[in-house]
This record gives structure tokens, C-alpha cells and sequence, in this order.
């Protein structure tokens, strides 16, 4: 690799330790400070009280002043620790945000709609649609979206209409939605083994006997295992002269696929030695990234470029089929479009991202659910959870939405429609949240009954933990529900 490829890596790698580190560890102390300052301020206040009694000196035993030492200390402790810490981790923020308009996605009839819900607005996945056609130099010859996140034949018609014609899945429900949608190019981006290969494989031969016009279907290998199941599940078909392509899978994030530095010469035994397998070409898929800024973004995908592009060029030179290259989900996408652009391989690339056509709060920061540096957002919001207020005591708010229908993988809901909010706590069913010690005059007062809009953190997990989604047309919810279909495995 060029060393200037390496300084870059080196670069971005340092930026994100950091931030996954302050991100991480933050609140953690905050807490720790935090709980010690409240115990602490507690003994003092009980020592002095204790002293008071006894001395048996009544004007110091009816003084209120030593109990209220102990919530003043507390008080402070509490503006003072997230004072500093704001200013040293200028990201981090423990407060609820809201960064779009409450009026564009309020429902004059929320009460017809039984939370916690999750609400898909047509028009705002068509806007983000066309941003994406403008993101691209006008043209979806070179994406394959992955419809992991939607798992609905109207979103995924959406796509489609819109002149989008290879798509990109993860599990055979989500193929099969998309074949029945009319899609003409489908991938399935997992390492199949036994069951789930021959359930793939007999799927695939039975398109063969189907009058409809046959799709193409690209099958990934992430190891010489998945190529032998495979094998095994074509010659189990009985059909002569059937032949899968399939896509060598890099090994990019440490999860699944093989090595750089070892995908030709595999590519060569899978040729050789499994003749029902074609090998056309790469997938490269870089997930872990999470940049914040566009230089982020582009530094990191200049680096996984440079790894793609070696491999490329093994296969060149080992004289393997370099039919399609797929690479890059929502975070760096744009950067990686842009690089392959100018390469010989830009024919045959194409991006897959997924979230891009709901959009979610990690993905307008940087992986972290912190406020976004800035309003503008690269895509909009087009999913929203719905819930509603069930119980209100004191500073605490306990909301009917928990780990049931929101994914954990990206942390509590923080970007909802009412500020002045500190996450405390959830579980299955329930949210609960605080209202700040220093935001408790300027904080709205909820009621139990009260609706509250979040934005998906991680909006892949949280559509697949839903049955349905409910269509929001012109600010009203008509009864229309959108199912979703490819839910189960």
C-alpha cells in the first residue's frame, strides 16, 4: 500500500479511538461522580443532624440548614461536573435534543394509533429518494440498496419504480420480497451454511421453473465452508448445468469474510474445485465506520479503497472475473462512490447502503447518539417511534416504548421531541427519563397521556422489531399499515 494510504488510516483511526473512547467512558464517570457527590453530601447532612441532636442545642436541632447543605453540595456537583465535561468533550451531551421540526411529523390524530408505534411518512422516503439520485450524479446504475432495512413490498416497490434495479439482502425472506417486488438483480450478503444454503440454492432453482422472467441471483462466500454447503446444495437440486455466481467477501470489520491478503488464492480454489460456483467479482463491506465529518469520511473510504482495489488486482492477474465489485453502507457510501469514480473498476462498482432510505439519529452522528454538529442532515428523516407518557412523578417520566420495539445496539432514545430530558433507565416495556436538576423551570411539563416522538437510533433493528409500520400521509394516520413481511428470519 502507498505509505500516504497508511498515514491516512493511522489518522482516521486515531480520531475514532478517541471519540469511541470519550463517547464511552463519559457518562460513565459522569455517573460515578455523580452517585459518589449524592452519598457523600447524604453523610455529611446525617452527621451534622446527628451532631445537632446531640448537642441538645434546640436552635441547632431545629435549623433545616444541615439537611439542605447536603441538596445544595448535590446540586452544584451536578452543574459543575457536566459544565467541565461539556467543555472538554464539546460533543458530549447527557440532555435529550431535538434537531427536526416537530410540525412536519405531528399527527393530528395520534389517538387512533396504539403505542409504542413505529410511523413511516411516504413522502419523506421520496424525498430522500431523489437525494439520493442527486448524491450519485443522477444515475442508480451503480447502487445496490440493502433492504434490510425496510423488509416491506411498498418501500421496496418504492425503490424500484424509482429505476433502482439490483438489490442487496441478508436473509432468504428478504430475497424472496424482493424477487416478488419485480426486482431484477438480487445478492444475498450472508455466509450460508447448511439448512439456510439449501433453503437458498432450492429457492434459486425453483425461479428456473417459474414462467415469470428469471431474476439474477449473486450469492456471497465468505469462506471455503460456504462454498462447499453451496456446492452441495446445487448438486442436491438435481439440475443439470445450474451455476451459482458468487462474490468473494473481504474481510473488512474483523466479522465476516476472508482476508485481503488471501481472497485471490481462495478465489482460485473455489474456481478449481467447485465447479458449480462462479466467482465474479468482490464484496467489500466497511460497516465499522462511522464518520463525522465529510474529511473523516473520505480519509476512511480512501484507505478501504486501497485495499479493494489490491485485491482487484490479484484477481487480474490471477485471471478471475472481476464482473462487479460491492462495497460501502450509509456512512461512507458517498466517499467511496466518489473514489471509484475515477478508477478503472468503476463500471462494475456499486454501494449498498441500507439506511439511507429512513435515515436514523447514530447515522447523522457519527455512529454515537450525541446531538448532530450541524442541522443539516445528509438524508431525512422519513421513520419516527411513537409513544406515549404512562407515569409522572416528580422530575421522573416513564414512557410505553422499551427494549421490545427499540434495538440497544446504539443506545437509549436521546433524540426525541421534548428537551431537557436525562435518560435514567429502560427496560422492556418503559423508558424513563429525568428532567434535569438545571432544566427543570425551562423543561415542558409531560402528563401522563402526553405523545412523544423519537427518531430511531439504529433504524434497521427497530423496523425488524415491529409488525407493521403506519403510514403517515399530510400529517394524519388513515388507517393504512405497511407489514412487514421479511420480519422473520
Amino acid at each position: 500500500m502507498p505509505g500516504v494510504v497508511r498515514r491516512t488510516r493511522y489518522k482516521t483511526v486515531k480520531i475514532s479511538v478517541v471519540r469511541e473512547v470519550s463517547s464511552t467512558i463519559t457518562p460513565i464517570v459522569t455517573r460515578v461522580v455523580l452517585t459518589v457527590s449524592c452519598f457523600a453530601t447524604r453523610i455529611i447532612a446525617r452527621k451534622r443532624l446527628m451532631t445537632a441532636k446531640t448537642s441538645c442545642n434546640a436552635k441547632t436541632l431545629n435549623n433545616p440548614m444541615p439537611a439542605m447543605i447536603g441538596l445544595w453540595h448535590w446540586l452544584y456537583i451536578n452543574v459543575a461536573v457536566k459544565f467541565i465535561l461539556t467543555c472538554f468533550f464539546p460533543t458530549f451531551m447527557i440532555e435529550t435534543y431535538c434537531s427536526f421540526d416537530k410540525e412536519e411529523y405531528a399527527i393530528a390524530n395520534p389517538e387512533d394509533i396504539i403505542t409504542p408505534a413505529l410511523l413511516a411518512y411516504p413522502e419523506k422516503i421520496e424525498e430522500n429518494i431523489r437525494r439520493m439520485k442527486a448524491l450519485l450524479g443522477g444515475s442508480f446504475s451503480r447502487l445496490r440498496p440493502h433492504i434490510k432495512t425496510v423488509k416491506t413490498s411498498e418501500i421496496v416497490s418504492m425503490l424500484l419504480a424509482a429505476g433502482i434495479e439490483k438489490l442487496k439482502v441478508a436473509t432468504l425472506d428478504e430475497a424472496r420480497l424482493a424477487v416478488e417486488c419485480g426486482a431484477k438483480d438480487v445478492m444475498i450478503a450472508y455466509p450460508l451454511l447448511g439448512h439456510q444454503a439449501r433453503q437458498a440454492v432450492e429457492y434459486y432453482a425453483s425461479l428456473h421453473q417459474s414462467p415469470l422472467p428469471l431474476p439474477r441471483m449473486v450469492f456471497q462466500l465468505s469462506g471455503l465452508e460456504n462454498a462447499a454447503a453451496l456446492d452441495k446444495a446445487v448438486k442436491a437440486t438435481g439440475l443439470e448445468g445450474l451455476r451459482l455466481d458468487v462474490l468473494i467477501d473481504l474481510d473488512m470489520m474483523g466479522r465476516t469474510g476472508i482476508p485481503a491478503a488471501e481472497a485471490a488464492h481462495a478465489a482460485v480454489i473455489i474456481s478449481s474445485q467447485y465447479p458449480s460456483l462462479r466467482v465474479c467479482g468482490i464484496h467489500a463491506y466497511e460497516g465499522h465506520r462511522h464518520p463525522v465529518t465529510l474529511d473523516e469520511e473520505r480519509s476512511m473510504a480512501k484507505y478501504d479503497y486501497g485495499t479493494v482495489e489490491h485485491v482487484a488486482r490479484e484477481f487480474e492477474k490471477k485471471g478471475i472475473p472481476l464482473e462487479e465489485i460491492v462495497t460501502s453502507g450509509s456512512p461512507t457510501f458517498r466517499s467511496m462512490h466518489e473514489i471509484f469514480s475515477t478508477s478503472a473498476y468503476a463500471p462494475v462498482h456499486s454501494v449498498s447502503p441500507g439506511i439511507w432510505v429512513l435515515w436514523d439519529a447514530s447515522s447523522n452522528s457519527g455512529g454515537r447518539v450525541f446531538p448532530p454538529a450541524s442541522t443539516s442532515r445528509l438524508f431525512t428523516y422519513a421513520a419516527m417511534h411513537l409513544s406515549r407518557v404512562v407515569n409522572v412523578h416528580g422530575a421522573r417520566t416513564t414512557l410505553d416504548i422499551g427494549h421490545k420495539r427499540v434495538g440497544k445496539d446504539k443506545g437509549p432514545l436521546m433524540e426525541i421531541s421534548v428537551t431537557g430530558l436525562e435518560f435514567a433507565f429502560d427496560s422492556e416495556e418503559h423508558t424513563v427519563y429525568d428532567v434535569l436538576t438545571e432544566s427543570f423551570r425551562r423543561a415542558p411539563r409531560l402528563r401522563p397521556g402526553d405523545f412523544v416522538y423519537a427518531v430511531p437510533n439504529h433504524v434497521c433493528p427497530d423496523v425488524d422489531k415491529h409488525d407493521v409500520l403506519h403510514v403517515i400521509e399530510k400529517g394524519r394516520y388513515n388507517g393504512v399499515q405497511w407489514q412487514v413481511v421479511a420480519r422473520s428470519r
